[in-house]
């Protein structure tokens, strides 16, 4: 009877443990992926505004890809591998859209037997396995903006 009370406890303490840890980590994945979002934000902002000035799609997206390294440099976000796609549509026209997409593999500091990861890929977010043994997530963040060649004036 003395014993069963310290187990309980035991027991008790060891979830709240492992719901705190995961709740961290949960925590610092949504982090990474602001910092994954706000790059690709960028880089999508950076490739429309390029194209306001001198029209070429292939200057807008040079700036996009230099402007997504950049603000990767400032952010820096943890990723074990990122990549970044950059396209647009309807020839670099006015009305066409212009995306960014940025992936992240990021490696979860915590994540017993694989619980975490396999409540991200419920959620959508893919895991990959081919980086390790588990632990190890792809954040992934796309940015779509309208292609406007000249801004309204107004008086």
């Amino acid at each position: 009877m003395r014993g069963q009370a310290s187990v309980e406890f035991a027991l008790i303490v060891a979830i709240i443990v492992a719901l705190g840890l995961t709740s961290l980590v949960i925590g610092g994945v949504f982090i990474e992926y602001l910092k994954i979002d706000a790059i690709a934000r960028e880089a999508a902002r950076v490739g429309v505004e390029a194209g306001k000035k001198d029209g070429t799609a292939g200057i807008a997206v040079a700036n996009a890809r230099r402007w997504a390294n950049i603000v990767y440099n400032d952010l820096q976000p943890k990723c074990i591998r990122w990549s970044t796609s950059i396209s647009y549509s309807g020839g670099y026209n006015r009305g066409g859209m212009f995306s960014v997409i940025v992936t992240c593999d990021y490696r979860l500091p915590y994540d017993p037997a694989g619980v975490i990861s396999q409540l991200a890929s419920f959620s959508g977010v893919p895991s990959t396995s081919s980086l390790g043994s588990g632990g190890v997530i792809r954040l992934t963040a796309r940015h779509y903006f309208r292609i406007q060649k000249h801004k309204a004036r107004f008086p």
